[in-house]
């Protein structure tokens, strides 16, 4: 056996020594107990201020954070009541309980909890005091955002007597650099608030001798107040004080420095103006030639706003040439982070150097940072991306950009997948040029390239759902084949075999899919197979689905539309066996109210309310509470009528008439077109009967756009005229795909025969009228089999 006592496995010490210890702690006496107990009668005032005399840390601490709701409800009140508790705490605290205190007070300055004379009189005093007596860096610092914050409050006399008496002790040239750091940020937030001849008089000489002091933390701090110091003097002493200082600080032996007046620059541009501003982009354009790692870093952090500001001042095509000489620079830096700045800033480089000098001088760098091999500049490049392709315009984003964007799609890093498929539906809209030819080539090799991402995308999710969701935005750029034969089944894949979020996006996908196809027999064929696979699907989850589709579905489509091909089925979920269909269902119902017309479904009207009560006292407890909630909503409802629902105003009412008036037009047109392709031909092949004669195959596609003419229209004889036209009785959607859905109310089909019937019934013409479609069987041979 090894060794036992080499390792000990109770870490510090024996279990010996350890239950010596736990003998040796003294239990806590009774005083000791009696400090952590307090009256529950005490009001809140009253409790804040014995915890703050408690002299218990962790109390006191719990006071200072209860300050803010404090003085929210009480005001003024509060502050009388706990001051002097406060005062007496404060000689006990550490930097820890200073910082909680300033963080409290400075949530009360923000909200506005006191009025300016109580700000002066009760917050500002003890924010003085502690900014001329503590030396801890972070408590300063936690008290000067308490003084920030209350200076923009503050009237003149108290700016000009307390505070700058303050700044003023503190700028004294044999302070510590931590004092004259306090003059410094002190003076920067009091220069827009004070008088200027007050600033003139009291400050100015003070802030420009600090701007040449020995430490070079206040150089740098300097630098950061001379422009609010400038703006607030105004350009003749900017011209004659500030910008001297500055021109020096630009040369500082300091790298930081020199970063800290160059950024000074850059934010006063806007202000400078004439002779002064040419000065001193003469400055700029020679401070950018430096090659010094800092200050590459800060050229490349400011370019993007330096040169939005700068490019008015361009006076030759050399100025050009100087500033897209330091961007290529940046762009090919062996520094990744330069690189990363470059593709930040690139969309306002673009939008200064205007879209026509981009193939010449800008593409080049642009797809180097397209490709670039660090991540994060990628990244970069895919989050401004969109940015870039709105400044282009459609016609050159397409030329120039189409690659890399199909590149960033397929990019292996997840982030920059990511962020350029989050902007997706306007990348997309942005390559939609007015061209169909060069339109339909771009989207052409788009719809495949995302496809390809979506099938390795692994188990990343939410970027299929990203995938999902851009779908739709393929519709009105795609052919009818193209819907129906690409996105259509990809859609039914997603919806049965997907994780729950992905099938949403898809159930949401194929609805708007759904809606904008063009070919009535395709929608025909598709609404069936949703009825089919989900509204009387096997699976209760493919049942709950038809819920969600059914919630889309009345959005897309009329409620004429919704009726007469998809209520059916909707209803009869509401007595599905499986509880959690039901109890996903009962919401339908105030919807599906709102669908049927009276006095044509007076009949359905009363099996829904039949149902709506019974669901009410369902042996599921869920189905039921969930049915109690919806009740009140479906005795509201009011089916479709020139009735006003009461839930809605009378413009509300008529937008949503005009709306769906809007879509049965749509849904008419749409059968419309295509009764006149058939017409047209069916003339063609006539004429050209009447000329040559037609062959075999002619002959057939002839004998086939009579049979489809013959079988009237597939929704409606009529469009409707005007959005008030009152709708026709009978019901003239597709009663052949009635007729289909009713066949399968006692269950899906199983037989292969039935399946092929299904089908090919879904390519016939259908007709809203009484007279039958021929069956598949009665077509000749050769019919079937142009259809098979």
């Amino acid at each position: 056996m090894g060794d036992t006592t080499s390792e000990d496995p109770w870490g510090d010490g024996s279990p010996d020594d350890a239950l010596d210890e736990v003998k040796n702690v003294k239990a806590k006496t009774v005083d000791e107990v009696e400090k952590f107990f307090v009256d529950e009668n005490l009001t809140d005032l009253q409790l804040c201020a014995k915890l703050l005399s408690g002299k218990v840390m962790v109390q006191v601490h719990n006071a200072l954070t209860r300050l803010p709701a404090l003085y929210r409800a009480n005001g003024r009140q509060a502050h009388d009541h706990v001051a002097s508790a406060l005062r007496n705490a404060m000689e006990e605290f550490d930097a820890e309980d200073y910082i909680t205190l300033a963080d409290s007070y400075t949530d009360i300055v923000q909200a506005n909890h006191l009025s300016m004379d109580d700000l002066k009189h009760c917050i500002l005093p003890t924010t003085l005091e502690m900014l001329r007596k503590s030396n801890d860096a972070e408590v300063v610092d936690s008290w000067l955002g308490v003084l920030f914050e209350l200076i923009p409050l503050m009237d003149q006399n108290t700016l000009g007597r307390d505070i700058a008496d303050l700044a003023l002790s503190k700028g004294e040239v044999d302070m510590t650099a931590q004092s004259r750091l306090l003059f410094c940020r002190i003076v920067g937030k009091l220069a827009p608030h004070v008088q200027p001849t007050t600033f003139e008089t009291r400050f100015i000489s003070k802030a420009m001798a600090l701007c040449q002091d020995t430490d070079y933390q206040v150089r740098i701090c300097m630098c950061e107040q001379l422009d609010s110091i400038s703006r607030a003097t105004g350009l003749e002493l900017t011209r004659k004080l500030v910008m001297p200082e500055l021109m020096e600080l630009l040369n500082d032996e300091e790298t930081a420095v020199r970063v800290a007046a160059f950024e000074c620059v850059v934010n006063l541009l806007d202000f400078l103006h004439g002779d002064l501003r040419k000065e001193v982009f003469q400055l700029i354009k020679q401070f950018i030639g430096a090659t010094d790692e800092a200050t590459m870093l800060c050229i490349g952090r400011l370019y993007g706003p330096l040169i939005v500001q700068v490019t008015s001042d361009f006076q030759n095509e050399d100025d050009w040439n100087i500033f897209y000489q330091v961007f290529k620079s940046l762009t090919h830096s062996q520094d990744p982070k330069l690189r990363q700045l470059a593709a930040f800033n690139f969309p306002g480089v673009l939008h200064s150097m205007g879209v026509r000098k981009y193939a010449m001088h800008l593409h080049g760098a642009y797809t180097h940072l397209c490709a670039d091999p660090c991540d994060e500049v990628r990244e970069c490049v895919a989050a401004g991306f969109l940015e870039v392709l709105r400044i282009l315009g459609k016609d050159r984003a397409l030329t120039y950009l189409k690659d890399s964007f199909l590149k960033l799609v397929a990019d292996s890093n997840k982030e920059v997948q990511k962020k350029i498929l989050s902007n997706l539906a306007c990348v997309v809209e942005m390559f939609s040029v007015a061209n169909e030819t060069d339109r339909l080539s771009a989207l052409g090799e788009i719809l495949p390239a995302l496809l390809a991402v979506k099938a390795n995308l692994g188990q990343s999710w939410r970027l299929q759902v990203l995938v999902m969701q851009a779908l739709p935005l393929f519709i009105n750029h795609a052919t009818p084949d193209q819907q129906f034969e690409v996105l259509v089944p990809l859609c039914f894949k997603e919806i049965t075999s997907a994780v729950v979020p992905i099938k949403s996006a898809a159930a949401a996908a194929l609805c708007l899919i759904l809606r904008h196809l063009r070919r009535v027999s395709q929608r025909n064929e598709v609404l069936q197979r949703i009825v089919r696979e989900f509204g009387k699907g096997k699976s209760c989850w493919s049942r709950i689905l038809y819920v969600e589709l059914c919630e889309h579905l009345g959005v897309h489509f009329s409620r004429r539309y919704f009726r007469e091909h998809f209520l059916e089925a909707a209803v009869e979920l509401l007595q599905d066996p499986v509880p959690n269909v039901r109890m996903r269902a009962c919401p339908l119902l105030p919807r599906m109210k709102r669908m049927i017309r009276l006095p044509e479904d007076a009949l359905l009207l009363e099996r829904m309310s039949k149902l709506c009560t019974a669901l009410t006292t369902d042996s599921d407890r869920d189905v039921s509470a969930v049915a109690r909630d919806v009740v009140a909503q479906f005795k509201v409802a009011v089916p479709c009528s020139s009735k006003r629902d009461p839930a809605l105003s009378v413009e509300e009412h008529a937008a949503l008439e005009a709306a769906d008036a809007e879509k049965e037009r749509a849904e008419a047109e749409i059968v419309a077109r295509e009764d006149a392709e058939l017409k047209k031909r069916r003339e063609d092949l006539v004429a050209r009967a009447k000329a040559n004669g037609l062959n075999r195959n002619e002959m057939r596609r002839l004998s086939e756009t009579d049979l489809r003419l013959r079988s009237g229209s597939r929704v409606s004889g009529t469009l409707p005229t005007t959005p008030g036209a009152k709708t026709p009785t009978t019901p003239t959607y597709t009663a052949h795909a009635r007729r289909s859905s009713s066949s399968d109310d006692h269950g899906p089909t199983t037989s292969k025969a039935k399946d092929t019937l299904s089908t090919k019934d879904a390519r016939l013409p259908i007709s809203g009228k009484s007279s039958t479609v021929p069956r598949a069987g009665a077509l000749p041979k050769a019919k079937r089999t142009s259809r098979g």
